[in-house]
């Protein structure tokens, strides 16, 4: 069975997949260093991937949380073009069930 997907991910969310992706598993306040974000705002982009079902976060507190990329993100990575960040990127993918 096939279900087509469309999914929606602004420039930030797409930054830190791509991090994820290229340096493996990140800690949370190291990976608000490294892209140089605030980390309330990479806060809400964890979440949002997560309820997405694109990353997975080994602990329940923020501080002590290590993200890494689930197999659909994976995937998903697999089509982002890292010098392709553009507001907001359109990804129409089949996933496969």
């Amino acid at each position: 069975m096939t279900i087509q997907s469309l999914i929606d991910l602004p420039e930030d969310y797409t930054k830190v997949l791509l991090r994820i992706r290229d340096y493996g598993e990140e800690d949370v306040v190291g990976l608000a260093e490294r892209l140089d974000m605030n980390q309330a705002r990479l806060a809400h982009i964890i979440k949002a991937l997560k309820h997405k079902g694109l990353i997975l976060v080994s602990s329940a507190t923020y501080e002590d949380a290590c993200i890494r990329l689930s197999v659909k993100g994976q995937k998903l990575t697999n089509y982002l073009n890292p010098n392709d960040t553009r507001t907001p990127m359109y990804i129409q993918l089949l996933w496969y069930g």
